[in-house]
């Protein structure tokens, strides 16, 4: 290859590098991203380690219509309309008929035993900050709450591991919050809910 096209070639890795400096880490720290043909995205990450002010995602419309949307299995279940007006927050309800164990990725789950023809139990997992669910007697049978060994609902009970309790009044509802790794705190409680051991 001649020195001209060493040159040429240097001189646009160059220009390519001084680019991405002024767009990446010199410059402001914002990127548009439009689409590409891209019909199935498996996940995105975004972080900002730095100490700005800036959020870490925008999205700019102009003219009008929905902004954004998320979807599960396709149907919308969060979207921010024109405007800024958040609308469609989706929560899961689920009734249950027998025990059950709920997971992590149920968080802010309303529970209810509709249906149910006797008492069950709901197992939540291991407390940890933010996770919430509701629990709702739908059926006039007992409800059970039931914590992981080390941890306590807080107010309601008086010892790590103990349950709480509805005996059954229709229309009665709790839910309850992650503090930390140890407590369920009550941030609702309709009716009687008691400490069952």
């Amino acid at each position: 290859m001649s020195a001209k096209g060493k040159f040429a070639i240097t001189l646009g890795l160059g220009f390519l590098l001084l680019i991405l400096c002024i767009a990446i880490a010199c410059g402001p720290q914002q990127a548009e991203i439009q689409p590409m043909g891209v019909t199935n995205l498996d996940s995105l990450h975004l972080s900002d380690t730095g100490a700005t002010a800036t959020p870490v995602l925008m999205v700019n419309q102009d003219g009008t219509g929905r902004i954004a949307e998320f979807q599960d299995a396709g149907t919308p279940v969060f979207a921010i309309e024109d405007g800024g007006i958040a609308t469609g927050a989706k929560k899961d309800y689920t009734a249950k008929t027998a025990d059950y164990t709920i997971t992590i990725a149920e968080s802010g789950a309303l529970f209810s035993n509709g249906g149910a023809t006797k008492e069950i139990t709901y197992t939540l997992p291991s407390a940890a900050e933010g996770l919430n669910f509701c629990f709702y007697v739908y059926a006039a049978y007992t409800v059970n709450v039931d914590v992981a060994s080390g941890d306590q609902t807080h107010h309601l009970t008086n010892a790590a591991g103990d349950r709480i309790q509805n005996t059954g009044t229709a229309g009665d509802s709790v839910c309850l919050m992650g503090a930390d790794a140890t407590y369920w705190i009550p941030t609702q409680e309709i009716g009687t809910w008691s400490d069952a051991n």
